[in-house]
């Protein structure tokens, strides 16, 4: 009906989870393809829109703005209005955040607005990564919700601020440098605010009995759980279960888990003391053990993101108004002047490509230096192709094309799109005028030219 150029939010959603939830890597976070990776995923959601309306285009969500208001958390921004992606639901205790003690899990539901109760897609093509309860989210996420979930929970992090983004354009004088950082503190708290987690509270025993140090060492612990589940799963420590049932009548009670092989087991008991001792007590006996058998056996997967985190953000819509904030800041650096080096990666095992570069064979559970870890993160690589379910077939343009066709330097310029304004007057007289630090970095770039 719409022409070739159209697909649903369904078909990006499996792109996405296809690159990004992979056992071996993620291919289109943590390492230098993460930006060119989501250009990509940009780009085909907007000609999506555009071939039912022509006139329409992919707005973005300048969240700095938003921090100079003092709004800096995402359910203090018009963004979350009813009006525009729906309000973020509070818990009963906003300094705990949603808990098993106090919040249905699916008071969590975006609750106004056009995507009212959004409901959690299941996987029902990507049997690889076919886990937990059938939904399509990150296998290492345990969520029963039937709804795309929001936890908002107090935090000490912020949304992005004009010190974050003025300090990506300023420090990073390397392409590979700034691709990759352009991933953490100048945008990825958006994501972690607006998702964060559910049932910190299932570590409240831990305090209680000492293998745990204080409440605070459990919230922090808590915030970086699924992260690491994600490592656990990424390592082969540990595997998702499958075909979980819902306990319908009451979500909160529906079982699911992880399975650990033996010697996944004896990782995981040498991996908490190694990494945690300022959040565990390594005194306690046999605390490898007991963390092991919380996570292999017991109720650690009780513990889990909301949707905005990782693999299967795109099931909430306000994920596609995130990114372009970042291509205009490349733009933005790439019309001052570029980069001192504009070279790309090329070996894994000697330069930094990704966090992957050692990773997992699909085949023996092997570690090594695989030349496929860091698909996704060269100039020539592009993405994992979700339609044939190939882990090993690609689709699309490579990232050095992207590069080509977004550079506004570039004679190949060829998006279909260009940004309103290259001005930031919120941050203006501030320690990080970022406008005024392009202009003079285009001035300087200028007077070289001219020498």
């Amino acid at each position: 009906k719409f022409g070739l150029d159209f697909h649903t939010n369904s078909y990006l959603l499996k792109f996405h989870q296809f690159n990004a939830a992979q056992r071996d890597s993620d291919h289109v976070h943590d390492g230098n393809g993460f930006l060119l990776q989501h250009v990509k995923f940009t780009n085909i959601f907007e000609k999506s829109i555009q071939s039912v309306d022509s006139s329409v285009n992919i707005p973005y969500w300048d969240f700095t703005i938003d921090t100079a208001l003092g709004n800096n958390k995402p359910y203090m921004s018009f963004v979350f209005t009813e009006s525009v992606y729906g309000t973020i639901s509070m818990p009963v205790s906003y300094n705990r955040g949603f808990v098993y003690a106090n919040d249905p899990v699916e008071s969590a539901a975006i609750p106004n607005g056009r995507w009212q109760q959004l409901q959690a897609e299941f996987n029902t093509e990507l049997e690889s990564l076919k886990f937990g309860y059938g939904y399509m989210r990150a296998p290492w996420s345990m969520n029963p919700s039937p709804y795309i979930s929001r936890f908002a929970k107090e935090s000490t992090s912020s949304l992005p601020s004009c010190g974050n983004h003025y300090d990506l354009l300023r420090q990073y004088d390397s392409l590979m440098d700034f691709f990759f950082k352009s991933s953490y503190s100048a945008h990825a708290t958006v994501h972690g605010l607006t998702g964060s987690m559910y049932g910190c509270d299932v570590l409240d025993p831990m305090v209680k009995s000492g293998y745990i140090l204080d409440a605070a060492a459990a919230s922090k612990l808590c915030a970086g759980w699924p992260f690491i589940m994600k490592e656990f799963y990424r390592k082969a420590f540990l595997t998702p279960k499958k075909d979980c049932v819902l306990d319908e009548k009451n979500l909160k009670k529906s079982e699911c888990g992880f399975d650990c092989s033996a010697s996944g087991f004896k990782k995981i008991a040498t991996y908490f003391p190694a990494h945690y001792s300022e959040d565990i007590d390594i005194k306690m006996p046999d605390v490898g053990e007991f963390w092991a058998n919380f996570t292999c056996t017991g109720d650690g997967y009780k513990i889990y993101p909301g949707d905005h985190i990782e693999s299967a953000s795109p099931a909430d819509p306000s994920f596609w108004v995130i990114h372009p904030t970042l291509e205009r800041l490349l733009h933005a650096k790439l019309m001052s002047g570029g980069f001192s080096d504009e070279s790309w990666a090329t070996n894994a095992k000697t330069q930094f490509v990704c966090n992957y570069a050692l990773c997992v064979s699909d085949e023996t559970d092997a570690m090594d230096y695989y030349s496929t870890c860091c698909d996704g993160h060269f100039e020539d690589s592009k993405l994992l192709n979700a339609i044939s379910g190939n882990r090993y077939d690609y689709f699309g343009p490579t990232n050095g094309e992207v590069l080509a066709a977004t550079d506004p330097r570039s004679s190949e310029y060829s998006m279909p799109y260009i940004y309103d304004s290259f001005e930031w007057a919120h941050c203006d007289g501030t320690i990080s005028d970022i406008t005024s630090f392009l202009k003079k970095a285009s001035k300087t770039n200028m007077d070289k030219e001219r020498v």
